[in-house]
Formats: C-alpha cells, sequence, structure tokens
C-alpha cells in the first residue's frame, strides 16, 4: 500500500503463494522509464524496505 501512496505500482504476493514469513514485491520496468522515474522507483523502496526493517530511510 504505501509504494502505490507514493506513486510506485507493485504486485505483492504473500502466503501461501510464498514461504511464510516472507512476502515479495512484483515491478515491471518498460525501456522508456526515465532516470527521474528510476530514481522515484529506488527511493520509494529504500524507503518501504527501511520500514520493514525498521530502519531509518
Amino acid at each position: 500500500a504505501r509504494c502505490h501512496e507514493l506513486g510506485v505500482r507493485v504486485g505483492c504476493f504473500r502466503p501461501p503463494s510464498v514461504p511464510v514469513g516472507t512476502s515479495r514485491l512484483r515491478l515491471t520496468a518498460r525501456a522508456t522509464l526515465t532516470d527521474e522515474e528510476l530514481d522515484k522507483v529506488d527511493g520509494v523502496l529504500a524507503e518501504v524496505l527501511a520500514q520493514v526493517r525498521g530502519t531509518p530511510s
């Protein structure tokens, strides 16, 4: 949900599709992504990963 709130669309997979205690995000890239768009995705994923890990982003 947080990725979507920040403007990055991802697919999410939770158990039983993946092992219990894990989850996965699926991203689809296209050749026309700009450097700015890639930077945004990088920042959003870093923030979400830090939140999940309980560390500052």
